[in-house]
């Protein structure tokens, strides 16, 4: 991790407002904008910490949740502001994991949001309609990527 990402991410659990989205090579991402508030970057990576998917959750361009479905013990996801705390996903395979991001996302994102130690955060709705679309969206190309790029699963 770079020095720069380091301080950038202690800043913005010290300050209670989420990680900056800071710019990085993400393979093949593609970004689904729910309204001026609202994104989902979705991309896949392979690296140090496996190989798979990931989806993230842009409120005002502040991280807010980061999905990463790399199979097996190697999936996790961080919820702002503790992103050094990794949830592990007790689905296994990739497929399964891209599956409980989006069963996660859809059911609990109004509820981080409501929770976090930002204010800016608590008074953001989700719009249903447009959210709903999005997700569904981003999940097809999570999924997409999962089956096209190869060795991944």
């Amino acid at each position: 991790m770079s020095l720069y990402r380091r301080i950038a991410n202690k800043l913005g659990r010290e300050s209670g407002t989420g990680t900056p989205a800071i710019p990085r090579q993400r393979r093949d991402l593609e970004v689904f904008v729910v309204n001026e508030n609202i994104k989902f970057q979705v991309y896949w990576k392979n690296n140090h910490n496996g190989f798979g998917t990931v989806i993230i959750i842009l409120v005002d361009n502040r991280e807010i949740a980061k999905f990463d479905c790399l199979g097996g013990a190697n999936g996790h996801y961080h919820i702002s502001p503790h992103f050094d705390f990794r949830i592990l996903f007790h689905e296994g395979p990739i497929s399964e994991q891209i599956d409980r991001s989006f069963l996660e996302l859809k059911k609990n994102l109004q509820r981080y949001l409501a929770r976090h130690p930002s204010a800016d955060f608590n008074s953001i709705s989700i719009p249903d309609d447009k959210f709903e679309e999005q997700l569904g969206l981003a999940h097809a190309k999570m999924k997409y990527l999962l089956e096209t790029i190869p060795g991944m699963k």
